[in-house]
């Protein structure tokens, strides 16, 4: 089991406002996931919805990672870490690896 900490974690590095994924990453990194898992996840398109309950990306990507096995959590967030746009970045890999 992962901790849901951790998850959050995660999803607030990978989705950092500056350095992490975009929005549009975001739904298709995690759509691309859903489909070999088949899992249905909520976020598979943009916008967001405007209603406040995904008041960022972070939260989106934090939802959708929830729908997945620890299993399936697990690797999908070591593969999004190992993404060129994070080499260098000390959290990701290390943590994981």
């Amino acid at each position: 089991m992962i901790q849901n900490i951790f998850i959050q974690n995660a999803a607030d590095i990978l989705g950092d406002t500056d350095s992490g994924l975009t929005s549009s990453q975001i739904v298709k990194l995690c759509s691309a996931y859903a489909i070999d898992f088949n899992i249905n996840i909520p976020y598979t398109s943009l916008p967001f919805p405007a209603d406040g309950t995904v008041p960022n990306k972070r939260t989106a990507l934090k939802k959708n990672l929830d729908k997945f096995t620890p299993e399936q959590q697990f690797k999908i967030i070591k593969e999004l870490c190992e993404l060129e746009q994070f080499k260098g970045n000390l959290f990701p890999v290390s943590i994981i690896s």
